[in-house]
């Protein structure tokens, strides 16, 4: 992104700032920290949680910030005081271990993908899975569904696009980040340790942040998006999501990325979103928190390209800015975001 303003100020020393929550961007965020404080003495300790525990702690003000792989909405904003902007943009991938069976040559419908995570198809030599991929030797395996244990923005997304797919979905599991699977499924803490089950249990499904797919060497199945046409997760796909959003129309940022049109667009896409204490106790500290993001929107692209997510285009990264001047400590004491 390009320098919004001609000056930046460093911040106080020593001071400390705590955020806590989405497992998917933990490593980005702790990059961003550790290359911030080379520049400048404030230590920021990332703790990955899960979406629903950094929604909790920020409205409870025990952390600076909260991180969720899904927005929170303008009522929840306003009646907590809180200030969300998003900071770059991924996507949840669909991966299998099929015991040796090129995973990656693997393809699934929107309905085929719920009936497997209801457990309607319990063998991965079904024939409607065997339908969508010709020649390819399906496994007579028993399907293990693995899933998010916790709170997961990660499940919010898979959930809600799942709910697009079919009523049956819609109707019976719905969507959230904590939902009542149907039968019997592995739950797991976060993506990493799902990540660990489905490099070691043949037969298993599961769903997990893109960036994961490429740190354990994972392979993802390929989904049919709203345009019919078969894709792999990828970096150019979340970009292609957002850029058929509204979220430049949308003065709150909010902005779903679940199933939009275009030929290349990954149909399960997010933005992944930090929340700020609007009208904060003390300036110093508050400014201090903010200037770390201010950095990173300026600094942190590199950190985040090659991971598995994409920096959001400058125009958007300037909305975000606008986000963080919004902002008014109690304590009507200076508050200088660079």
């Amino acid at each position: 992104m390009q320098a919004l303003v001609t000056s930046i100020c460093f911040a106080q020393t020593g001071v400390e700032v705590r955020g806590t929550g989405s497992s998917s961007p933990a490593l980005v965020y702790n990059a961003w920290s550790f290359s911030h404080s080379k520049e400048r003495s404030v230590n920021v300790q990332y703790s990955q949680t899960g979406s629903a525990n950094g929604i909790k702690q920020i409205i409870e003000r025990t952390v600076d910030f909260g991180a969720t792989d899904s927005p929170v909405s303008a009522a929840v904003l306003k009646a907590n005081e809180l200030i969300q902007f998003p900071t770059m943009v991924g996507g949840v991938a669909i991966v299998v271990n099929l015991g040796g069976t090129s995973s990656a040559s693997i393809r699934l419908t929107g309905p085929l993908l719920a009936d497997l995570f209801s457990g309607d198809v319990k063998n991965w030599d079904d024939p409607r899975i065997a339908a969508l991929n010709p020649g390819v030797p399906l496994p007579k395996l028993k399907v293990t569904r693995v899933v998010r244990g916790d709170g997961a923005g990660t499940t919010e997304n898979l959930t809600t696009y799942l709910s697009t797919q079919t009523s049956t979905w819609r109707d019976t599991v719905g969507q959230g980040k904590l939902v009542n699977w149907k039968g019997e499924v592995v739950a797991m803490k976060d993506d990493d340790s799902i990540s660990q089950q489905v490099k070691s249990v043949p037969g298993v499904i599961a769903y997990l942040s893109y960036d994961r797919v490429q740190r354990y060497g994972l392979t993802a199945v390929a989904l049919r998006n709203s345009a019919g046409q078969f894709v792999l997760p990828s970096e150019e796909g979340f970009l292609a999501a957002l850029r058929a959003s509204d979220i430049r129309a949308n003065a709150t940022m909010i902005s779903s990325l679940i199933n939009l049109s275009g030929s290349a667009t990954w149909p399960i896409s997010n933005l992944s979103y930090i929340l700020l204490d609007a009208t904060p106790k003390s300036a110093v500290k508050a400014g201090t928190t903010a200037r770390f993001f201010y950095w990173a929107f300026l600094k942190g692209d590199g950190l985040i390209r090659g991971t598995g997510f994409a920096p959001l285009p400058a125009d958007i990264q300037a909305l975000a800015v606008r986000k963080l001047s919004e902002i008014r400590p109690q304590d009507r004491q200076p508050f200088q975001l660079y």
